[in-house]
This record gives structure tokens, C-alpha cells and sequence, in this order.
């Protein structure tokens, strides 16, 4: 990797500043680039600005990070151009009214109008292509673009049936979004062997559903199942939610991916390169857009030696990766189609630890210390693990099992007043992050009088059985079930099949006693609405900055109608700024050592990530 930097020099001039590790063709590439100069002091190069797209053209096979935010080809920009998609639907019997704003008033063939303008092009893709990474931005509705785009290959015959593989606390939402959008039937795949095989039945013997919704875990647990139901009833697409769960074409679920022959293949992600550009290959070869095996493709693409010969040292080739991406994704930003959005507004609320905390911070940072001074490396998960009880200790000493008291935590007595403030005296509705479940029970039992929905890992993400739905629907309403219109049947099966998860959003969304949400990080940053809210406070963040924002997104997407503010609470002098530090510089890679495991980032790399988060 090769890290840019846009810099002005003394000369007052504007520079790029280009470090990376050493690499005789990135040296060659470079000196070759207009104007390049290199510093023997600072062992940088400095390469006038007006020389960049001589330097993206020249270097770019070697990725380039922007670490400023001035450009991040592969994260933020680039996809098919949306000036070569129609802005009227290209399917008989669909058209869309614009006004002279362009906002769109009036619609046929939907069954709810679509948002704006993008919507529609989306919806001409995905009904065009039989492949494509939908790679938008949280909040611009990926859903109902995918769904009724389906809708419409329904209608014009090119399909019958397919699957929709999401994580598994998505599932009802994703049903719930399909029944709103659409005409068509949605199904949920879950419960036990038993309950699931009742349901491949009826996937195999009845012609009446459209989509069937399952989890990953499901879709790997049940692959030879659903083989069985693609050869009965043929699985006609398949549209992947979240897509990075594939990412790893090593694990189970990146392999059985590949295993059905779909005809019709959609992913679905907000991130489509979380930390590395070869996170797209199962992307690529899910869509059949590359003939390349894994082994090929990262030798293709990238090359290693460091430590045993398994750290990445750099990329190659990218010109050639980059295109086969932007040829298959269509990427729009937040900021761009949803002007008309409120803005959201970003406060950073500094606060000093309690005398307890700051003791225990300090005894927690020293073992941290030790363990960096081992030379073998063997020390580093147990420093990782450290690192996050760091951030615990900034949070409340009683993560950590101190008893509770008033020197706990700095950042709950500043909760205490901001709560007061927006919810008691000016009625606006708040959520709460953090990434502990264990802070979140404590939030959940301190501001109980807000009447709080909650989602943590434990909130139930499965619904109730369908089967034994119906069957007391019939007992409530009897001789009158029979008579019911199909839509007002199936609006009450959906009522008493939906999860304890989307109840919780629900109540949040529409009980006007319900004034906080809160919610762990993890198990929120996907699939949620919560426009109900105007204020977003992070007590502590993840270690990714596509993290952070769909978490704040949850709040910050279609439907809002007020500005919002994200408030996020650190205590200086400690982790939080360091977090800080990650975040702005747009690294992934400190919260893939969490979400994969140390193993993930090389060595010395992880080590380096673990002192400059611990201050060290």
C-alpha cells in the first residue's frame, strides 16, 4: 500500500505526501511521477499536487490510501456511471412523475412511489443485470430497490423464486420491508430442523411465495437441503444482505455460497471493501465476474513476505481490480441524493475520569506495556484483550467489577444531565450506543423511567412460528377468518410472527412513552430505522469508521425529518482519543484484529495498532 497525503509545504505551496513500506517497483513507479522529490531526512517523497492524476496513473497498481479523506477509490467513489441509467423505469407498465425539482410525486407499477431519482436507477439495474454489488450508503434503501426490482422480473416472467440471505437479526425486517414495498410473499426460514423442514416443504409443493428469507447460518447449516429445493422448485436469484459475511472465501458459508446455480445474483452492502481490496473476490466470483481461484486471485492481485510470508507488503495490478468492481457496483453516497436530508451535526463532549477510573486505567495500561515489551509476539491477544477492558474502565469501572457508585463513570453523570436535558425537558427521543452489552444493561436499569427499547446479542432476533400463528389466528377470529382478504390475513400473520428485536424498534419508533433507545453497537448497526430519534450519543465506538456511521445512520436516513446530532462522549488524555486518532484517519484494520482475531492483521502491524491505542 502506498499512503498519500495531501500536505502544504513551506514553500506554501500544495504536496502530496507519499510514504509506504519499501518496494523497488513503488520506488521506480513513483520517481518516475512529475515533479516527485524524496527526502533522505524524513525518508518521505513529496510530489507537487498539480502532478496527482500523474501520480494515480503511475502509482494506482500499487493502491493507493488517501489517509486525509481526498480521494478512497475503492471505499467511497467509482461504480457505473448513473448519467447511462434512464431515470424513468425501463419496465412495461412502471413510470414515475418528477416535478420541477426533481422529487417524485406520482408512480405506476409500484406499489409505494420510490424516493427519488436514484431509486429508480437502481431499480433499472438490478432489473437490467443479472449481477450487481448495490453498494449504497446506509439509509438510501438498498431494500426497496432489490424488492421490487425482483418484483418486476417477476412480472415480465424472468423468475419465479429465490432467497434473500441476511444476518439473522434481520430477517423480519427484511419480511416486514417486502410486505410494505411489494405484492409479493415473503416467507422467514428459521426455528429448528423440524420447524425448517416443515418450511422446505412448502417451498417445494406450493407455487404461493416469492421470497424466502433466511440467515447465513441457516443457508450453511442447510445447503444440501435447498440443493434438494432448487432441483424440486428452481431458486431462481438470490440477494446477499451484508454482504462481507461471505467475504473470507475460506470459510464454510464463502464456499457453500457457490453451490446453487442462481441465475440472478445481488449483493448488498453499504462496505463493500471493509479492509482490504481483496475482499471483493467473493464478490466477483459469487457474480461470476472473475474465472480466477482464491490462490490466483491474491497472488494476481497482491504481494506477501514479512513475517512467515503472510503479510500483504503491497498490492499490484489494481488498475485491472478496480475495473472489474466498477463495472459490477453501483455506489451512491448519503450526502449526495439525500440533500434534502437534515443535516446531522457531530459534537464531541470531552470529560475527565473519575479519581477510581483513572486508577484503574493506569494499572490496566501497564500490564498492556509489559506484554508489548515481549519481543515473540505471544503476548499480543492477551494485550488486545487488555486494550478493551481500557476501554471499559473509560466507560465505568463496574465493566470491570467495581461495586456500583457515584465515581464510577464520568461519562453516565454527564448522561444523566444530557438525558434530563433532551428527553425531560425538551421531549426529543435519543439513542444510546455502546459496544459492552454489559454497559447497556447497566443504561437499561439506570434510565428505566424513559420507558427504553433495548437491542443487545440476546434480543430475539426469531419470530414466532408462522404455522402456529395461523392456526390461533383461526381460533380468535373463526367462521370470520375464512372471509378475510389474503393481504389483511397476512398483515395479521406478520403482527404475530414479528421478532422481539423489530417489536423493540417498533416501540421506539411509535410509542410516544418510549423516549430512549439503546443499543449495542454490534447488534445495531444493520437493518434498524430509528427516525423517532434526533440525538445519537456514543458512549465509546468501534474501532472501524464504516462502523460508526452505520450505527449513526440508523438515525440519519430516509424518513427523518429533523436534523441530527451525534454526540459522542471521551475521556481525554485516554483510548477514547486514540480511537479518535483511527477514526479519522479511515482505518479498519484495529477493529478486524476484534472481528476476525489477531491472526487476521500481521504481527507487527497489530502490535504497532495495540501501543498507539495505548498510548504508548
Amino acid at each position: 500500500m502506498v499512503f498519500a497525503e495531501k500536505v502544504r509545504g513551506t514553500d506554501s505551496r500544495e504536496w502530496i505526501k507519499v510514504t509506504f513500506k519499501y518496494d523497488e517497483e513503488v520506488v521506480k513507479a513513483i520517481a518516475s511521477v512529475e515533479g516527485a522529490l524524496y527526502s533522505s531526512a524524513q525518508r518521505v517523497w513529496a510530489i507537487p499536487f498539480s502532478s496527482k492524476r500523474d501520480f494515480e496513473n503511475k502509482v494506482g497498481d500499487f493502491l493507493i490510501i488517501w489517509t486525509d479523506g481526498t480521494d478512497d477509490p475503492y471505499k467511497t467513489n467509482g461504480g457505473i456511471d448513473e448519467k447511462m441509467i434512464p431515470d424513468q423505469p425501463i419496465v412495461p407498465g412502471y413510470s414515475v412523475t418528477y416535478d420541477e425539482d426533481r422529487n417524485i410525486i406520482g408512480s405506476t407499477g409500484f406499489k409505494r412511489k420510490p424516493w427519488g431519482e436514484f431509486q429508480v436507477k437502481g431499480f433499472n439495474l438490478i432489473f437490467e443485470r443479472p449481477f450487481l454489488i448495490l453498494a449504497d450508503d446506509a439509509g438510501l434503501g438498498k431494500t426497496f430497490q432489490v424488492s421490487t426490482a425482483i418484483e418486476a422480473k417477476k412480472k415480465m416472467g424472468q423468475l419465479k423464486h429465490g432467497l434473500i440471505i441476511a444476518k439473522a437479526s434481520l430477517l423480519y425486517n427484511w419480511r416486514d420491508e417486502i410486505h410494505q414495498h411489494t405484492n409479493e410473499k415473503a416467507l422467514v426460514i428459521s426455528g429448528s430442523v423440524n420447524q425448517r423442514m416443515k418450511m422446505y416443504d412448502q417451498l417445494m409443493y406450493s407455487d404461493d411465495w416469492t421470497f424466502a428469507i433466511m440467515s447465513y447460518e441457516t443457508f450453511r447449516g442447510d445447503t444440501a437441503t435447498l440443493q434438494l429445493v432448487d432441483n424440486t422448485r428452481p431458486l431462481d436469484f438470490a440477494v446477499l444482505d451484508e454482504a462481507h459475511k461471505i467475504k473470507n472465501p475460506e470459510s464454510k458459508i464463502g464456499a457453500d455460497i457457490h453451490k446453487i446455480p442462481f441465475k440472478f445474483r445481488y449483493v448488498l452492502t453499504a462496505t463493500p471493501i471493509i479492509n482490504s481490496p481483496l475482499d471483493s473476490f467473493n464478490y466477483l466470483k459469487f457474480g461470476k465476474a472473475t474465472d480466477l481461484n482464491w490462490f490466483e486471485f491474491e497472488n494476481h492481485f497482491a504481494k506477501k513476505g514479512g513475517y512467515a510470508n503472510r503479510e500483504i507488503i503491497s498490492y499490484r495490478n489494481m488498475k485491472e481490480l478496480r475495473g472489474s468492481i466498477q463495472t459490477n457496483m453501483l455506489r451512491r453516497r448519503k450526502k449526495d441524493k439525500l440533500k434534502e436530508l437534515p443535516d446531522v451535526t457531530f459534537r464531541y463532549v470531552p470529560l475527565t475520569m473519575t479519581k477510581e477510573q483513572e486508577r484503574l486505567y493506569k494499572a490496566v495500561r501497564l500490564e498492556i506495556l509489559e506484554d508489548l515489551k515481549d519481543t515473540s509476539l505471544e503476548k499480543i491477544p492477551s494485550a488486545l484483550a487488555k486494550l478493551l477492558r481500557l476501554q471499559q474502565v473509560t466507560d465505568s469501572t463496574e465493566l470491570i467489577g467495581a461495586k456500583a457508585s457515584k465515581t464510577n463513570s464520568a461519562k453516565l453523570t454527564a448522561l444523566d444531565e444530557a438525558l434530563e436535558d433532551l428527553i425531560t425537558e425538551s421531549g426529543e427521543k435519543v439513542i444510546v450506543f455502546s459496544r459492552f452489552r454489559s454497559l447497556v444493561e447497566i443504561v437499561q436499569e439506570r434510565y428505566a423511567k424513559f420507558n427504553p427499547a433495548v437491542i443487545h446479542g440476546d434480543i430475539d432476533a426469531n419470530g414466532k412460528s408462522e404455522t402456529s400463528a395461523v392456526r390461533a389466528l383461526k381460533r380468535e377470529y373463526g367462521s370470520a377468518w375464512p372471509m378475510m382478504d389474503n393481504k389483511d390475513k397476512q398483515s395479521l400473520i406478520d403482527a404475530r410472527t414479528t421478532s422481539e428485536r423489530q417489536e423493540q424498534v417498533y416501540k421506539f419508533q411509535n410509542d410516544d412513552s418510549c423516549k430512549l433507545f439503546i443499543g449495542c453497537t454490534p447488534a445495531c448497526r444493520e437493518g434498524l430505522t430509528l427516525t423517532a430519534a434526533t440525538h445519537v450519543v456514543f458512549l465509546d465506538k468501534e474501532w472501524a469508521p464504516a462502523y460508526v456511521e452505520q450505527a449513526y445512520s440508523r438515525a440519519h436516513r430516509i424518513g427523518q425529518r429533523n436534523n441530527v446530532t451525534v454526540h459522542t462522549f471521551y475521556c481525554e488524555g485516554t483510548i477514547d482519543e486514540k480511537v479518535e486518532e483511527v477514526l479519522k484517519r479511515k482505518e479498519s484494520i484495529a477493529q478486524t484484529m476484534i472481528d476476525d482475531g489477531v491472526d487476521a492483521v500481521a504481527p507487527m502491524k497489530a502490535k504497532e495498532l495495540i501501543s498507539l491505542l495505548a498510548g504508548a
